[in-house]
């Protein structure tokens, strides 16, 4: 259903004269649910980014590769440590650092522009939020590799 869909809403978004943009995340964990077997490390964000990163490629359209830009920055086997590091408590969505992955590769993606150099200390978001220095240059430099190996335009 994601290709009719995703071709639909790109249809609306062309006709109103903006341009389409895909955000593939990074995938829920086989800790959040330990049922959902399909929830697999790395298995599971190749096959939600790799799906529209193939759409994006036919339809040109620009994709936010997030989940390769975890895996980029979690390496091939991350402990469980490393990998909830990204998460919210709920084992299941992004947590702060997480969340300031994404936003490396959202900046990069909108504007063309490298996140190095980037601010990673935010004092107003839920009683004050930051990144360490070394993690948040790392996670700069890897939003860039990532918007580099998926520009095609």
């Amino acid at each position: 259903e994601f290709e009719k869909y995703a071709t639909l809403l790109d249809g609306a978004i062309r006709k109103s004269g903006a341009k389409t943009i895909l955000f593939a995340t990074a995938n829920i964990t086989q800790f959040y649910k330990p049922s959902y077997k399909e929830y697999r490390y790395p298995d599971s964000f190749k096959k939600l980014n790799d799906m529209q990163l193939r759409f994006g490629k036919k339809h040109g359209i620009t994709v936010a590769a997030a989940g390769y830009a975890w895996m980029k920055y979690l390496g091939k086997n991350p402990s469980k440590k490393k990998l909830m590091d990204l998460y919210h408590s709920d084992k299941g969505h992004p947590g702060g650092k997480g969340t300031y992955l994404y936003a490396c590769l959202l900046y990069a993606v909108l504007t063309g522009r490298s996140p190095v150099g980037l601010a990673r200390s935010f004092k107003d978001i839920r009683g004050g939020f930051s990144v360490p220095k070394k993690e948040a240059l790392r996670m700069q430099q890897v939003a860039w590799a990532q918007y580099l190996e998926n520009t095609y335009e």
